[in-house]
């Protein structure tokens, strides 16, 4: 593959720069030697985007600054508040409150709390073991990226700038290596392996990630089955004891809102209903809502599902459920929580596909400049007078062009992790706290 044209400014025996033509290398080897620079000089730019501030500014994005982490990190937050076992759930709900429920579904109160306790339990494993590992997959990147800068560029003598531009130099098209062109490609060979193995490194610390963000997402699939049939348990027809048969989910819809407050303000009056019935209604006036969607609430690059946005009537209603005593409202907010929940897992998987989508993007850029800096070792051999000045020339920019444009493109790439890291570590991530219970 052909590099573009060189404005690069290489030393040829102190005559002052001219712009070079386009690198057309005949050979076989020149010809994998340029399409495997072209490649190096690319490969950064796919985990960093370039976008457009409406003020006009130019920022960089970094790859893991997605909504696919921001939802992951999220449900993981939210997650480890719920009560992480059995005995905190039952503090907090015990079963006796469950009295009305259990007559109709005897193993609904269990299966809630078993549902709780598994996510809980889940979520802060992930914690402790491996969400840090994402966050910190940024700062691998950053010193990654400032480490490959150092040798490509700034290192005292060992550079790999530096020793290409003497290997280029335009004496060596018609005189012999010396000992300074020897020293120069040795130098040159040590440090693309030092290249390699840094790119390694980094891409085994991304693989861990991999393996901890997979069986997360199997064990999230598994609890997502468990908790959508839980939502479902929620939504089964109750009787009343009028007779009538109602679900949560179509107390929860708006447009039965007006009939539901008729309904509430009809017992009100009437003063006949039992206190079960006043319950089931008191539910259904909770939950009538304007909007189907849980309100988004967007923090520091983190999005955590908020309570259900309600319409006015719904929020003047929901006065009343401080008159309720502690079981109705412990139920009331447990049963919020459920369908929290099961709009969560609607979307937890593709939000975790894309979490898991930016990180094999991460590693193979790790992957994939480990590849190209290997086969670069050795493939700067001696050129002598095989070429004429205009294509030597070419060849020496063409050459230089690729590593500026690396150079360049691992220093954007630098900047974006470095952001992302400053602004999305955990202790500076804001997020509305499900405050369970209390």
């Amino acid at each position: 593959m052909a590099l573009p044209i060189s404005t690069a400014t290489v030393p040829l025996d102190n005559k002052p720069p001219t712009p070079t033509p386009k690198w057309n290398p005949k050979t076989d080897a020149e010809k994998k030697l340029s399409d495997t620079l072209s490649k190096l000089s690319r490969s950064s730019a796919i985990c960093f985007d370039t976008y457009k501030e409406p003020s006009g500014e130019v920022k960089l994005k970094f790859i893991l600054n997605s909504q696919g982490v921001n939802d992951l990190q999220a449900y993981v937050l939210m997650g480890m508040q719920f009560p992480g076992d059995n005995a905190t759930f039952e503090t907090k709900m015990p079963k006796s409150y469950f009295d009305v429920v259990s007559k109709i579904d005897s193993t609904i109160w269990q299966r809630t709390r078993d549902e709780f306790v598994k996510i809980s339990k889940s979520c802060q494993t992930f914690h402790d073991e491996q969400l840090y590992k994402i966050l910190n997959a940024a700062s691998t990147t950053r010193d990654y990226a400032k480490s490959a800068i150092h040798d490509l560029s700034q290192a005292q003598f060992i550079n790999l700038r530096e020793n290409l531009l003497i290997l280029l130099s335009d004496k060596y098209r018609t005189m012999p290596p010396d000992q300074d062109y020897k020293d120069a490609e040795a130098t040159a060979n040590q440090t693309l392996k030092k290249l390699g193995r840094n790119a390694e490194s980094s891409k085994a610390d991304i693989a861990d990630i991999k393996i901890g963000l997979a069986a997360f997402k199997s064990n999230t699939t598994k609890l997502k089955t468990e908790v959508l049939a839980l939502a479902a348990s929620y939504d089964k027809k109750h009787k009343l004891s009028d007779g009538s048969e109602v679900n949560v989910s179509e107390m929860a819809d708006s447009k039965h809102a007006d009939a539901v407050t008729k309904l509430l303000n009809a017992q009100k009056a009437e003063r006949k209903e039992s206190k079960d019935m006043t319950f089931w209604k008191v539910m259904a006036y909770i939950f009538c809502k304007s909007d189907s969607k849980a309100e988004q609430m967007v923090g520091s690059g983190a999005a955590l599902i908020s309570d259900y946005e309600l319409n006015h009537a719904v929020k003047d209603a929901r006065a009343e459920v401080s008159n309720l005593d502690a079981k109705e409202r412990a139920v009331a907010q447990l049963i919020i929580y459920v369908g929290t929940l099961e709009s969560q897992f609607k979307t937890i998987e593709n939000s975790m596909d894309k979490a898991i989508v930016a990180m094999g993007d991460l590693y193979n850029l790790f992957d994939n400049q480990s590849t190209y800096y290997k086969d670069l070792v050795g493939n700067f051999t001696y050129v002598q007078n095989l070429l004429d000045e205009p294509s030597y020339r070419a060849r020496a920019g063409g050459i230089i062009d690729a590593v500026n444009q690396t150079i360049s493109s691992l220093g954007k790439l630098q900047q974006s992790a470095e952001e992302f890291y400053k602004f999305n570590t955990e202790t500076t991530v804001e997020y509305k706290k499900f405050e369970i219970w209390e």
